[in-house]
This record gives C-alpha cells, sequence and structure tokens, in this order.
C-alpha cells in the first residue's frame, strides 16, 4: 500500500514520455514551477489545476489519472 504513489507517479511519467510530454512542458504552459509538477506527480502536493493539466496531457479522465484515495490530502 505505502508504495502506490510511487507506482502511479511512474506510471504517469511513463505516460507523458509515451505522449512526447514533459514536467516542464506542463510547468511552462501554466505558468508555475517544474518542480510544482512534479510534487504533484508524485503525491506530494494535490494542486487540481496542475492535476488536470496532467490529465489533459495525457489525453485521460481525470478520474483515471488522479483516483479517488489520491484526493484525501
Amino acid at each position: 500500500m505505502r508504495n502506490r504513489p510511487k507506482v502511479r507517479s511512474a506510471w504517469i511519467y511513463y505516460k507523458l514520455r509515451l505522449n512526447r510530454m514533459t514536467g516542464a512542458e506542463i510547468g511552462r504552459k501554466l505558468g508555475v514551477s517544474t518542480s510544482l509538477v512534479c510534487q504533484v506527480i508524485r503525491g506530494e502536493w494535490p494542486n487540481p489545476r496542475v492535476r488536470r493539466a496532467v490529465a489533459e496531457a495525457l489525453g485521460l479522465p481525470y478520474k483515471k489519472v488522479w483516483r479517488e484515495e489520491d484526493r484525501g490530502h
């Protein structure tokens, strides 16, 4: 259970690479730091705006990327 965020973030980074997208590109698009995007992907910071942008970059619905258990931050 404890490594679930690591598995999720690895999956997100993998899918971003498949889509030829990076956290830096998402950050530039939103006007936020790459660090913030990475923190959100790793589950350290529940920023809804960044989460939406990541889901869009993946071409997936928000709920598929950010499951319910991740929203309780």
